[in-house]
């Protein structure tokens, strides 16, 4: 028989001590990564939805220069299309004191509202009379790949020659239509996410400037 002596160890629980250190540590580090990946994954889904806006305002923006390219094939049909108040998306510019025609209603977003008639709807534009035969018809873009379709807008910016001789643009001179002179495309795109206001949360604007001799 084999005796046992000795002093009896006291435990102190230094061990539970660091598990329970370890696993707040473990804790920490996964809510950490949690975040991150919340936070990215937030970042991804923005940019993915303003690169759908871009691609649809530069969509927008070919549509407006093929509309205006394909109207220069006649000239007695297409004059005096391009008026003050923007009809049908077709704008003389504002003097140049003045805000240009896409800027007005920054914010409030009156001109590229559904209801507005200073800019065209994507796939859906109302074609001026004498040269809807010439500009060729599109669809809209497919529905749920963008929140609402984009809108575009051009702007006669022919220099006039009081104009050029002040060195400016004055006020537009376009008495041969719209064959020749020099026109602005603004074109404003949207993602496929909608805000609370359901309203588009992402917005894009393009601009491109066509000269025609």
């Amino acid at each position: 028989m084999i005796a046992k002596t000795g002093l009896f160890v006291q435990q102190r629980g230094a061990a539970l001590v660091v598990a329970l250190i370890m696993l707040v540590l473990m804790t920490l580090v996964g809510i950490t990564a949690m975040q991150v990946t919340t936070v990215q994954q937030k970042m991804v889904t923005n940019n993915r939805d303003l690169n759908t806006a871009f691609q649809a305002a530069e969509t927008a923006l070919k549509r407006g220069e093929r509309y205006i390219l394909s109207m220069m094939i006649g000239k007695a049909t297409v004059e005096h299309l391009f008026t003050d108040p923007c009809t049908a998306g077709l704008c003389k510019p504002k003097p140049m004191a003045s805000d240009p025609q896409w800027l007005e209603a920054i914010g409030t977003n009156v001109i590229w509202a559904d209801t507005s008639t200073t800019t065209l709807k994507y796939g859906s534009e109302t074609k001026p009379a004498g040269a809807s035969d010439k500009i060729p018809t599109i669809l809209p873009l497919p529905s749920g790949s963008v929140a609402k379709q984009p809108r575009f807008m051009i702007e006669d910016i022919t220099p006039s020659e009081k104009g050029k001789a002040q060195g400016g643009l004055g006020t537009v001179k376009n008495d041969a239509g719209v064959d020749q002179g020099w026109f602005r495309v603004t074109a404003q795109g949207y993602g496929q996410r909608l805000g609370d206001d359901n309203e588009p949360l992402s917005r894009v604007m393009l601009q491109s400037v066509i000269r025609k001799d």
